[in-house]
């Protein structure tokens, strides 16, 4: 009766985009049901993407904190570059629309579960795909 979802946040290289093989070091590890009931499957799959994407964002903002000591969070995320997180899903629903292939999904919640993704992965959002 409920939906389930799963994510690993990790540090790679930038060629994950072109090669086969890339090493990761994997710092968190999800998997377990998806707190909010979703009426749709895109809805489902964009929950637990956002969950992810946030984990990442979370990760970003610690590595931004070791690098510069000192300064306050809300200056990090103001002032210095975001070296925003990439995003790979196995949801090909999802993959159509972030990459707006399938249009605007129906569901309320799922238009604002997909804003919310686009916001925090900017430019990247147009780069979801499914892995390899």
């Amino acid at each position: 009766m409920r939906s389930q979802c799963g994510y690993v946040v990790g540090l790679t290289l930038p060629s994950i985009v072109s090669v086969n093989e890339v090493p990761m070091l994997v710092l968190e590890v999800y998997s377990g049901s998806v707190k909010r009931v979703c009426r749709r499957t895109l809805a489902t799959e964009t929950n637990g993407f956002l969950a992810a994407v946030e984990a990442a964002d979370y990760v970003r903002m610690l590595l931004l904190e070791v690098k510069h000591p000192g300064v306050k969070l809300i200056d990090l995320d103001n002032h210095y570059a975001k070296g925003l997180p990439f995003a790979l899903t196995n949801a090909k629903s999802l993959e159509a629309t972030l990459n707006c292939d399938a249009g605007q999904p129906t569901d309320k919640r799922a238009k604002i579960l997909v804003s919310q993704v686009r916001e925090l992965l900017g430019e990247n959002a147009m780069g979801v795909t499914l892995p390899r």
